[in-house]
């Protein structure tokens, strides 16, 4: 046998699409799905012949996949954390709008800058301990909490309202991006509206006592004023800063 020869035996093997279903599931779902799961999944897998993009929408159509065993059940790791906060500021569409309309023309410098959320990304994950491309091992990157979440990667995930939000909020020779903040609130809201419109922007659902230090944040940032462009960022900033700390914001 060649190598060709051994990947079709395995590929051919019941138990490879069983044993890829589970973890494709584990990865995009919640951990330790059950037996019949699995095997429905493997199923369409083997019928596709192996094509993981089936496999992939299987599991997204499954009716599994909206239960409340998995929503909010699954811990984000580096990419799924800082690259959704991205999506929610609409910098994903702006970045490729701008990449569009200059059709590769562009002064590379100016392109640099369209790409900055992406070195921003970049950077920020490999601080919480995922270096894209670059796992740890064979095994690929886990998706169980104990390997995402400790003190260290705990507080750049709380840094990264700073690099979003902040002036130099990436630190030296880090990118920051300095979102215009104003763009997700209306000129002359009060603290409480502020924190609430983000709790909108980011999905995020915290009890009471949680909501109010937000609040309480927001009045601080602001000095107690309405929100205007000059103190938007320094109340996102704050907010975000509890908001990207709290638990209830580490699960998807």
């Amino acid at each position: 046998f060649n190598g060709e020869d051994v990947a079709a035996v395995l590929c051919a093997n019941v138990q490879t699409s069983r044993f890829i279903a589970k973890k494709m599931c584990e990865w995009f779902a919640y951990v330790g799905p059950d037996e019949a799961l699995v095997e429905r999944l493997a199923k369409k897998f083997r019928d596709s012949h192996l094509e993981v993009k089936t496999l992939v929408r299987a599991i997204m159509e499954s009716p599994e996949f909206y239960s409340e065993g998995c929503v909010r059940r699954h811990i984000k790791n580096p990419i799924d954390f800082t690259v959704a906060t991205i999506r929610q500021l609409g910098l994903g569409a702006s970045m490729l709008s701008n990449i569009i309309a200059n059709n590769g023309n562009e002064d590379p410098k100016n392109a640099a800058r369209y790409l900055a959320p992406v070195a921003a990304v970049s950077q920020a994950t490999k601080a919480m301990g995922m270096e894209i491309l670059f796992p740890p091992d064979v095994s690929g990157w886990k998706p169980d909490a104990e390997y995402w979440i400790s003190s260290a990667t705990m507080v750049e995930r709380i840094k990264w309202a700073a690099r979003l939000f902040e002036v130099g909020g990436g630190g030296k020779g880090q990118f920051g991006l300095r979102f215009p903040a104003i763009d997700l609130f209306e000129i002359g809201m009060n603290h409480a509206q502020a924190a609430h419109a983000l709790m909108s922007v980011f999905d995020v659902q915290l009890p009471p006592a949680k909501v109010k230090q937000l609040e309480e944040a927001a009045s601080l940032a602001s000095e107690g004023q309405p929100i205007t462009p000059g103190n938007a960022n320094k109340v996102a900033a704050f907010v975000c800063k509890l908001i990207f700390g709290s638990p209830e914001f580490q699960f998807a």
